[in-house]
């Protein structure tokens, strides 16, 4: 359902917006078709006609034999060039004197028989020191000096792995591989798919040969070594007498690039997330045998000698990664990194995703104020994340080259994704598509009119014209990321076509490497085109997104890949969404940045895509060499600052030509000597080298290392703006993490949270951090509040011990009135965070308003953020003056709304005014007309600065620049200026306070200012180094601030009360009905909280207020005797007032009975008691209020409030908590339906049935007499969604009185089926002392015997005991119960590997010290209650693991576990092994039991007893010697409580023994967990957990996939799903 209030706000916001922001939906994109390379197959790139043919003859030289047979020579040469080697291709051998590594091409599908010529050429080559490689095929005459007797091409498909042998460690062929990394030595070549290996050749070894690598095979899920007689992968061969080596390389790497290149079968065991450099084995191994020659020169594949390119991404993909995007980004440029935002431009509403790039564009503008980075680039910039987002993308038609956007509209490109239904019109796909799953539901979509031209063609059009055309940024938009990840086969033939040189459309681990890549025309091997992919190589769904270091967690094990990476100049390309956990996620975000600092150079997608697309083309040869001295050429084709050459450590730079200049330093990975080139620009240059006979270290280069920023930088996180309703209704903030309210009733109104206390005791708390965020980084809470006269409450900041397990008892509760007046009025309210003292700021999880006071008043609590600023402005913080805008906010900036709620805006007459970072808003004058203003005047109404002596503001600007103050004043609106040039000095160095007396202000009305203008600024010739930055606006002194006067909140039965000014917004009473003027008055508005301006026309004006609905009746009881009405107007001015009301019946007899008022100039309260009315006035069947005959037409009359007086203050519905579902009437006929729509009723068996005069129902009762209300109009209500846990009730009654409380539930799924009633008597919960005294029972659920609290039916009250006792209903509600400490009831034997039958223990651990969790897949996080161990499932998918270190546990024979869950629950009890030996990283075994196999919950204690050999019988070869983890998953009742007391292995003649190193008491993090679902997709879960393939995978509540042209879809579920409309990736 689409929600009214976000759209009307998109509307809102267009209105009043700070900035001129487009209106997309007018634009029309030109009509100029892209049409590229085309769709078709291109013809095999000739080897001579391509640019490789002219590569460096001192590169690696490959020799093509026979390139018709096999194009994949074009794959081979473009991940050679990744890794940095020049290479040359020859269609004809061709040896030269600088040729010193030469590859023959020769893979399985090319017949090459050398001539007895070529035999000798080779051999001479080999003799006199070259190096000589074969790939893959060996020719008979060419064996003996290749070293091997036979080369046999494999096509049987069982091989899988490549494997580096360390038979020979001192081979330089190996140098840099970490033997003892699995991953680092081994190459997959096995499709997981297809469960077929690639084509390879296999070598038999003569004697003197020496094997580097071998083959492994696959059977039946395992890997093995080789036993055949061709097992050898790789050969090494030194002939007898040779000065040079020869190589045998069994894989075809030309083959596995672009194979793995098309995921097409699913080569890796992982998405992302781990160091998987397979592909990059083979390249590595190559540029090392290139690298042993004497002379040689290749390049590093990072800028300035450094061993990572960190590159952070976000994309935004909801409305709300926009405010988030900016913080985040910020966030990342003063850790000194870079970063792009990739943008959705979702232009159509569908069944996936509402449209809100109109939404985005103001935030693109500020974003574009970010500095320029020193590489040139922008710190934050910009790529396109497609038009639909659609999961369906792989699948789309490349399209015309002709998409147009027409205004957003369906004549123009306009891809409609459907939700997949059988029971829908549209939920068939219409055009061959394939229904995926996408977004969070579960559900799965087709698109309509999708192609891949159209996504990128005009997602690039609208990005462009926006920052381009309209905001005049000139960003250069190159980058793309699709939708989903899910990437087409054309898409980056049309993103050439369209401009774009790059993107990260993938994985790196799904492409075997941790480098970039050249893409293919159609990702075929026929043609290259000018486009680089950046993979993905880690996503904030991959993991817990938490920063905890410690050995085995997700933070650390990504330092460990990137450090991996980094030994070889890898690439690490982060994908983040500004969607959820925002706090958490920065502080992973930083926590990176730092820990990768020192060996990282930072870069964006942009950056990146240029410099690498330089790098690329560059060409560097040795043009002349000798022992002493070395020539080289480098030819650049435009700038790439920091390109690193890696030489021989024997050199010694000398020389370079101009203007280039150059340092030299050893390199990263330590072989060899780093020469990085600054300055550089297009063209050819010479460096100069001497070669001595020894290694060549000093450092001639500065620090490279990137810094954090040296000027403070601020920004916020967007904890709830309450704009959609859908976060409301799902009980989650903006970071999708809960929200509660206790005591209260909450609703969300016109974008802004009601809060109502119903209690005494009450809270609001939302959560900020998923895993507790580290405080001490941030500076504020800050949240906008409307508190009425007389309402108070506190803030509390919710902070946890260390671990973030237990939350810590606050010691600080900061009362409200400290920091806003309950005056009704619109209050910013900002707390420093160090006014929380005593709160454990390293980690915060949640903000709390707590104890609302008093009842049934509504505060109202908008834009919670939680913020970083860099200075307080005077009158901040408590500091004396007025901060009139201190540009803290840039949600207020873009609405223009200052920090007193008056405007601020520069009505577009500058070239920019940009919010890119908090508290400094960057101003560049246009011309000599340009201005900024803010206005002090607050509806209407002057600020009265008396008390005030000066003007301030903070700035920077042109040395020598200078401007206007001017300020506005007076019922006339003078204007008073004051030059600044007497006052500061700018400068672009620093900033200058400028203070202006007020009194230097000729002329000026200090009692009534209105407006502050700056404007004639000198310089003001819109370049950019003319730009001023603003920090603040305020006056300094005391000043009394009046601007209004107090708002008084209407007691009573309340009809209008304009202090909520959501009433006139919506025109809409307190009462939920609709009020007007019908267009009869001259005037009619509203301008200051708490009354409304009324202009009649003529006497005939008029303006009323209905009382019911459309052909309904307020019906009044007899507690109601007068109406209170809050007026005031000219002075002596009369008015008539009345009620249309029905006579013997609502809509019989209607007439409008009227009384006269007088007015006076002040405020006054007017009650008029209903026995002034006319004798035949029916308070019964009150239809409206009218208010008409005004005496002075043309004068302003305001209404301030209405309501009815009359009622006792003492009612019984103001006791309850929780969620309302029956509360006081105040009608005299009984109410048909409860506050949750559900049916109540007596059925006519009470002898009488009323409403009393407090409001409370009365039940008088007889024999057999019961009352019902049912929960919800369904009558199938879960309870669960509003956490609660039992009922409440308030109900007086005399003495002695009992009854029973009867709950019913719906039985079944479909709720088709009532149960029978579950019963308990009152007085087990209350005793009752008088009918005017009520008592308050709280009844959990848990009394009521096999209730289902998910699917509640109704209660009711029955068996009355006297059988004619009175009764008073006060309210019913549904409330969260506290439990009660239950007495131990399990005795834990003292091995017992799980025990908190002691008391003791903790939730994170076992108690042999092994890690267990849920990551994040329960509800809540697991945690220690009432002795034992607490978890609460979120979905069937939620789990937990315990690590048991590899325990044995064959000498036991039982599993024993005691455990308590609801009545009927049940769950699987998964035990896993740890596979051939303990930690060998072999896979592991999974067995699994259902519970309810052993034992049957009932919602008390339950021993468990589940011999070991169901384990063993269940699953074949399933060893209970080496158990590394227990598995509890597959909960079948998610409502319920699962608590562990105990768990311990027993029964058999020994106790149990685990298998540990001497570390083995610290906490286990070595182990992974793999959880079986029921659908048999595999999750794996815990520290280093090896992933498998072939799933679909699900992170922080956001699915993302990625595809190929055979739809596979991999994926692991890892924690909960959360909106069906956040679409990431």
């Amino acid at each position: 359902m689409q929600s009214f209030v976000y759209l009307l706000f998109f509307a809102v916001l267009r209105l009043c917006q700070a900035i001129t922001s487009p209106n997309i939906y007018s634009f029309t994109q030109p009509d100029v078709a892209t049409p590229g390379y085309g769709d078709a197959s291109l013809a095999p790139a000739v080897p001579s006609q391509s640019r490789h043919d002219s590569g460096p003859a001192s590169g690696v030289n490959i020799f093509l034999p026979n390139y018709q047979q096999d194009p994949n020579w074009l794959p081979l040469v473009l991940s050679l060039k990744t890794i940095g080697l020049q290479v040359k291709v020859n269609e004809k051998l061709n040896i030269t004197a600088q040729t010193r590594t030469l590859l023959i091409y020769a893979s399985s599908s090319v017949s090459y028989t050398p001539s007895t010529a070529d035999v000798n050429t080779l051999t001479s080559f080999v003799n006199n020191g070259g190096n000589l490689i074969f790939m893959t095929q060996v020719p008979a005459a060419l064996r003996s000096l290749a070293g091997v007797s036979a080369a046999t091409v494999d096509t049987s498909g069982t091989r899988s792995i490549l494997q580096l042998s360390n038979t020979d460690r001192a081979a330089v062929a190996l140098q840099g591989f970490d033997f003892s990394n699995y991953y680092d030595i081994s190459m997959p070549i096995y499709g997981n798919d297809s469960a077929q290996g690639l084509i390879n050749t296999g070598y038999t070894l003569v004697n003197g040969a020496v094997s580097l690598g071998n083959w492994l095979v696959r059977n039946n899920g395992v890997d093995s070594s080789d036993t055949s007689a061709t097992k050898s992968a790789i050969v090494r061969n030194q002939p007898s007498g040779a000065k040079g080596l020869v190589y045998s390389f069994g894989m075809d790497l030309g083959y596995l690039y672009i194979s793995a290149l098309d995921e097409s079968d699913g080569y890796s065991e992982h998405y992302d997330g781990y160091y998987y450099p397979g592909y990059d084995i083979g390249t590595r191994f190559i540029k090392n045998i290139h690298l042993s020659n004497p002379h040689y020169v290749s390049l590093w594949s990072v800028p300035y000698n450094k061993g990572i390119a960190f590159t952070t991404t976000w994309d935004i993909d909801t409305y709300v990664s926009y405010p988030h995007g900016q913080g985040m980004a910020a966030s990342a440029m003063e850790r000194g990194a870079q970063g792009n935002l990739n943008l959705h431009t979702k232009y159509v509403t569908d069944a996936y995703e509402r449209a809100y790039f109109q939404y985005g564009v103001p935030y693109i503008y500020q974003i574009t104020g970010f500095p320029i980075a020193s590489d040139g680039y922008p710190y934050i910039d910009f790529g396109s994340h497609s038009v639909s987002h659609s999961p369906n993308a792989v699948e789309f038609p490349s399209g015309t080259t002709a998409e147009r956007f027409l205004q957003g509209q369906s004549s123009g490109y306009y891809p409609y994704i459907h939700e997949c239904s059988s029971t829908t019109p549209d939920g068939t796909p219409n055009n061959g598509e394939t229904c995926i799953e996408g977004g969070t539901s579960g559900l799965s979509f087709w698109t309509e009119s999708g192609t891949a031209s159209g996504e990128v063609r005009v997602s690039g059009y609208l990005i462009r014209h926006v920052m381009n055309d309209i905001f005049g940024t000139n960003y250069n938009l190159t980058t793309y990321r699709p939708g989903n990840l899910a990437w087409n086969k054309y898409q980056a033939n049309h993103c050439v076509a369209n401009g774009f040189i790059g993107g990260s459309s993938c994985s790196g681990n799904s492409h075997l490497t941790h480098l970039p890549f050249q893409v293919t025309h159609n990702r075929e091997s026929f043609q290259e085109i000018p486009y680089y992919e950046f993979p993905l190589q880690w996503s904030d769904g991959d993991g817990n997104m938490s920063s905890a270091d410690f050995p085995g967690s997700d933070f650390r094990k990504q330092v460990n890949d990137i450090t991996n990476m980094a030994k070889y100049g890898g690439h690490y390309n982060i994908l983040i969404h500004p969607s959820d956990a925002v706090l958490d996620k920065i502080q992973l975000q930083r926590a990176l940045h730092d820990a990768v600092r020192p060996f990282a150079a930072f870069f964006n997608q942009t950056g990146i895509a240029n410099w690498w697309t330089i790098r690329d083309r560059a060409v560097v040869d040795i043009t002349s060499a000798s022992s002493s001295s070395v020539t080289m050429s480098v030819r650049l084709d435009g700038q790439v600052e920091g390109l690193t050459l890696q030489v021989p450590k024997t050199y010694t730079l000398q020389s370079a030509s101009a203007p280039l200049s150059v340092c030299q330093q050893v390199s990263y990975d330590s072989f060899t000597n780093a020469v990085v080139l600054r300055n550089t620009a297009k063209g050819v240059y010479t460096l100069n080298f001497s070669v001595g006979s020894s290694a060549s270290s000093a450092s001639t280069c500065p620090d490279f290392t990137p810094q954090p920023a040296t000027e403070c930088v601020a920004w916020d996180v967007a904890v709830d703006d309450f704009l959609e309703e859908w976060f409301y209704d799902n009980g989650i903030n903006l970071l999708l993490l809960p929200a509660v309210s206790s005591g209260l009733n909450s609703n969300q109104q016109n974008g802004r949270l009601q809060l109502t206390a119903t209690n005494n005791v009450n809270s609001y708390y939302t959560e900020v951090s998923r895993f507790c965020f580290d405080a001490t980084l941030y500076t504020h809470l800050f949240f906008d509040a409307v508190i009425p006269t007389g309402t108070t409450f506190s803030v509390q900041l919710v902070s946890y011990e260390a671990g973030c397990i237990t939350e810590r008892a606050s010691s600080t509760f900061l009362d409200i009135a400290d920091y806003a007046a309950a005056d009704g009025k619109n209050h910013t309210i900002s707390i420093p965070l160090k006014d929380f003292a005593g709160e454990n700021m390293q980690y915060v999880r949640g903000v709390r308003l707590v104890n609302i006071a008093p009842l049934q008043v509504p505060v109202y609590i908008d834009n919670i953020k939680v913020q970083k600023r860099c200075f307080t402005a005077p009158g901040e913080d408590r500091t004396s003056g007025l901060s009139i805008d201190s540009f803290q906010n840039v949600d207020r900036w873009i609405t223009g709304i200052n920090n007193i709620f008056g405007k601020t805006d520069d009505d577009g007459t500058m070239k920019f005014a940009k919010l890119a970072e908090l508290g400094k808003m960057q101003l560049l004058p246009a011309n000599a007309a340009s201005y900024i203003y803010t206005s002090t005047a607050v509806n209407g109404t002057n600020l009265n600065a008396n008390g005030y002596t000066d003007l301030s503001l903070n700035l920077k600007g042109p040395s020598g620049g200078t401007f206007d103050v001017v300020v506005t004043s007076g019922t006339s609106n003078s204007n008073s200026t004051v030059n600044t040039k007497s006052y500061a000095s700018l400068s672009q160095g620093s900033f200058s306070n400028l203070t202006i007396p007020l009194s230097a202000f000729s002329g000026l009305d200090i009692s009534s200012i209105s407006r502050i203008t700056l404007r004639n600024f000198t310089p003001n010739g819109a370049v950019s180094t003319e730009n001023y930055t603003l920090r603040w606006i305020s006056l300094l002194g005391n000043g009394t601030n009046s601007t209004t006067p107090s708002c008084t909140r209407a007691s009573g039965y309340v009809v209008l009360d304009f202090c909520d000014l959501s009433e006139f917004t919506k025109q809409t009473s307190a009462l939920g009905t609709p009020f007007s003027d019908d267009n009869t008055m001259s005037s009619y508005n509203q301008t200051e909280s708490g009354y409304i301006n009324l202009t009649p026309r003529d006497s005939s004006s008029y303006f009323y207020s209905t009382l019911a609905q459309s052909t309904t009746c307020l019906a009044l009881n007899s507690s109601y005797s007068a109406v209170t009405l809050t007026i005031s107007g000219p002075e002596g001015a009369t008015a008539n007032v009345g009620f249309k009301h029905g006579g013997n019946s609502c809509n019989t007899n209607v007439v409008t009975d009227y009384v006269p008022v007088t007015f006076s100039a002040a405020r006054k309260e007017v009650t008029i008691p209903f026995s002034n009315f006319p004798s035949g006035f029916n308070k019964a069947y009150l239809q409206s209020f009218v208010m008409t005959a005004f005496s002075a037409p043309g004068s302003t009359y305001w209404i301030h409030s209405l309501a009815f007086i009359g009622a006792s203050d003492t009612r019984g519905c103001a006791f309850c908590q929780g969620t309302t579902v029956d509360t006081c009437s105040f009608t005299t006929d009984v109410p048909r339906t409860n506050s949750l729509s559900g049916l109540q009723t007596d059925e006519g068996t009470l002898a009488a049935y009323s409403v009393n005069s407090d409001g409370s129902l009365g039940l008088t009762s007889q024999q057999n007499a019961y009352w019902y209300s049912q929960f919800g109009a369904n009558s199938c209500y879960n309870a669960n969604t509003v956490n609660a846990t039992g009922i409440q009730f308030s109900i007086a009654a005399p003495a002695g009185t009992s009854f029973n409380v009867d709950l019913r539930w719906k039985t079944n799924a479909q709720c088709t089926t009532v149960s029978s009633p579950a019963s308990v008597p009152i007085t087990n919960y209350v005793t009752f002392t008088g009918n005017s005294n009520y008592q308050v029972a709280s009844i959990p659920f848990s009394d009521f015997s096999g209730l289902n609290s998910s699917r509640l039916d109704s209660v009711a009250l029955a068996r009355f005991n006297p059988s004619n006792v009175d009764v008073k209903l006060g309210c019913i509600s549904l409330v969260n119960i506290p439990a009660s400490t239950a007495p131990q009831t399990c005795a834990c034997p003292n091995t017992a590997w799980l025990n908190y039958c002691s008391g003791t223990g903790r939730a994170d651990s076992n108690a042999n010290g092994g890690t267990q969790s849920d990551d994040g897949t329960m509800r809540s996080a697991p945690a220690l209650v009432n002795g034992s161990l607490a978890l609460q499932p979120a979905a069937s998918s939620s789990y937990w693991y315990s690590l048991l270190n590899c325990m044995n546990v064959s000498p036991s024979t039982t599993l024993y576990l005691n455990v308590t869950a609801k009545a009927g629950a049940s769950f699987d009890v998964q035990l896993q092994n740890s596979g051939v030996t303990c930690g060998d990283g072999s896979p592991f075994l999974r067995s699994t039991i259902n519970s309810a196999s052993y034992g049957a919950m009932t919602g008390k204690p339950v021993l468990l007893a589940i011999p070991l050999s169901a384990y063993t019988a269940a699953t074949s070869g399933f060893s209970l010697q080496k158990i590394s983890a227990v598995v509890l998953q597959n909960f079948s009742d998610s409502t319920s409580t699962y608590s562990l007391n105990c768990a311990y292995f027993g029964g058999g003649s020994a106790s149990t023994t685990a298998i540990r190193s001497a570390s083995s008491k610290a906490r286990a993090s070595t182990a992974a967990v793999a959880v079986q679902k029921r659908d048999n997709t595999t999750a794996v879960a815990g520290p280093f957990a090896l992933w498998q393939p072939s799933f679909v995978w699900h992170h922080t509540g956001n699915i993302h996939k990625y595809g190929n042209d055979n739809q596979k879809d991999h994926a692991v579920f890892f924690s909960n799903s959360t909106s069906r409309n956040t679409t990431l990736f």
